[in-house]
């Protein structure tokens, strides 16, 4: 049976133990130690506290068993050595720490673990690690997620600039969120309340921004561009590095905004959570319209290089002239996670059966051929990855100024990324 999504909270049941003193001591805008009030009386130590933390990990979901680390901070987020280690508890990326004794409001949630990848459906084969500095007066929840992940290092800088922690997370948060031309929205939380389980616009939002930075990379490839772009933006909150951007760009080109929902999905089902995932794809479609990264030719996943092992490359332009019984090459090399190439041969106008010729032997690699379909005139080829060739001939049966068309499939999508069209000449 379904259950509903847990509300995830953090226990704020703090017990303060602060005794009175009628000085008035530091000016910090809060009350510590063993302060009577806010900036009145005792000193500037931190109160301690005592309670429970619990919250959600999410690329995707991090699965269970993944590790837990809760590092207390000091005023300046430096490490104050008091460390608290627990782990997920299910598929669904759920934690909790219980009876932390802490002396500081500030901490560190770092969580390393395999993961439920929503762009490919299924778990990823190494781990990542996520971390999500949170303050104990002002969350609700304290979920960790890549939002909060790139927000650290900024926070870290500008609290070191002296910016107060509450200004320098808000900061942190626009700037990480303009990187994907999102404005921030009013009243959106701060990004430890987010949750890809919920159905808020913020957290549509991160859904949107974690699909982004997956794209179809590995989790090496991720975890290296989330450390490149957290070096960035440490100092000036932007992205100026134009070639993190513009691959960036390549990968969110790719994404099926349809299936990441049905993936996710159909993931918590499996976990006998029913959610609906709002919708987010105009997040992603405003990235791409919006940005001004720029991939270039080199930034783009798929190689089509002008020659093959069998001639000239049919999938390195968009229009060609093609001899009869020459040979020619379907060209491709690329290294992405889950995704694939897909290419539909059609008859176009010559309206004939055995218009070309495939050749499985000599100069053939890589791709998975379809049959012939001979009353609909198409043929289809599939690759996953790596480089793949095929030889190719165009027959007799076909009459001169007739057009092949190639429709080419680039990631997991339906739609053609575009159309060659082969012009049959003498």
């Amino acid at each position: 049976m379904l259950r509903k999504i847990p509300t995830i909270g953090f226990i704020a049941l703090l017990l303060l133990s602060c005794s009175k003193d009628d000085d008035a001591t530091c000016n910090d805008g809060k009350q510590n130690g063993n302060e009577t009030g806010i900036d009145c009386g005792g000193d500037c130590t931190p109160c301690s506290f005592d309670g429970n933390l619990d919250g959600l990990a999410q690329k995707g979901p991090f699965l269970n068993g993944s590790s837990v680390t809760y590092s207390e901070l000091n005023a300046s987020l430096g490490l104050t050595g008091r460390t608290f280690v627990t782990q997920i508890l299910d598929n669904t990326g759920y934690f909790q720490l219980d009876n932390l004794s802490l002396e500081s409001d500030f901490g560190n949630i770092r969580v390393d673990g395999f993961y439920f990848n929503e762009v490919c459906g299924t778990n990823s084969e190494s781990q990542i690690t996520l971390n999500s500095i949170v303050n104990m007066n002002d969350v609700s929840s304290a979920n960790v997620n890549v939002l909060t992940h790139l927000e650290k290092g900024r926070v870290e800088y500008l609290l070191d600039q002296g910016s107060a922690y509450a200004v320098a997370k808000a900061q942190a948060q626009e700037e990480v969120l303009s990187i994907f031309e999102i404005q921030l929205p009013d009243g959106l939380p701060s990004s430890e309340n987010l949750n890809i389980a919920n159905s808020e616009e913020g957290d549509a939002i991160l859904i949107a921004v974690s699909s982004i930075l997956q794209g179809h990379r590995s989790e090496a490839d991720f975890s290296l561009l989330m450390a490149d772009i957290l070096s960035d933006i440490r100092e000036d909150g932007v992205l100026d590095n134009q070639s993190i951007g513009a691959d960036l760009i390549a990968h969110a080109t790719l994404l099926d905004t349809a299936a990441i929902k049905e993936n996710l999905e159909a993931w918590y089902s499996d976990n006998d959570m029913n959610i609906d995932v709002p919708f987010f794809g105009n997040y992603i479609s405003d990235f791409l319209a919006n940005s001004a990264f720029t991939p270039s030719e080199e930034d783009h996943p798929y190689e089509y290089p002008e020659n093959g092992m069998n001639g000239v490359n049919l999938l390195s332009g968009n229009s060609f002239d093609v001899k009869r019984d020459d040979y020619y090459s379907l060209a491709v090399e690329f290294e992405l996670n889950c995704a694939e190439l897909k290419l539909i041969l059609k008859g176009g106008d010559a309206n004939c059966n055995g218009c070309w010729f495939i050749t499985l032997g000599t100069g053939y690699q890589g791709w998975d051929v379809g049959s012939y379909n001979e009353s609909t005139e198409i043929q289809t080829f599939t690759t996953s990855s790596g480089y793949s060739d095929i030889k190719l001939s165009i027959t007799d049966y076909i009459d001169t100024g007739d057009v092949i068309e190639i429709e080419v499939y680039e990631g997991s999508g339906s739609i053609p990324t575009r159309t060659i069209q082969l012009t049959v000449v003498d």
